[in-house]
C-alpha cells in the first residue's frame, strides 16, 4: 500500500474502511475518537491483508476452495450487512465452513457470547 510506504497510517485506514464500505461521515467520526489511535498502531497490518488477498481487498475464492479443514465462520448479529455478506461469502469459499451468526452482537463480539460458539465448533 502506497499510503502505508508513505508513513501516513490515517490514509491507509482511511482508505481501507472505504474500501469495506464505511460511510465517510462515520470514518470522520471515528478519527476523533480515543480507539482511532490503536487504529493508527495496527495499520500496518493492513499491507499484509492486502498481500493475502491477492488484488486488495477481494475474497481469494480460488485459494480458500483448497483449505480443506472444518472452518467457523463467525458474524455478528447486529454488525453493518457488508460484514454480513463478507461473512456468508467466506463460508461459501470454504468447502467445509459453517456460518454462525451471533445474536445481538456486533464486530466487537463479548467474550460470553463467543466462548459457547466456539466450545460447541471445537468439541
Amino acid at each position: 500500500m502506497k499510503v502505508l510506504s508513505a508513513g501516513d497510517r490515517t490514509g491507509a485506514l482511511e482508505l481501507f474502511m472505504k474500501l469495506v464500505g464505511v460511510p465517510n461521515e462515520q470514518i470522520q467520526g471515528m478519527r476523533h475518537a480515543p480507539v482511532w489511535k490503536d487504529f493508527e498502531a495496527v495499520a500496518p497490518t493492513l499491507e499484509y491483508d492486502s498481500i493475502a488477498l491477492g488484488d486488495g481487498f477481494s475474497m481469494p475464492k480460488v485459494r480458500a476452495s483448497r483449505i480443506l479443514m472444518p472452518t467457523l465462520v463467525l458474524v455478528g448479529g447486529a454488525s453493518p450487512q457488508f460484514l454480513q455478506a463478507s461473512a456468508q461469502e467466506l463460508k461459501e469459499a470454504f468447502p467445509n465452513a459453517q456460518i454462525r451468526s451471533l445474536q445481538g452482537q456486533t464486530h466487537d463480539v463479548q467474550p460470553e457470547a463467543l466462548a459457547p460458539v466456539l466450545k460447541e465448533f471445537l468439541s
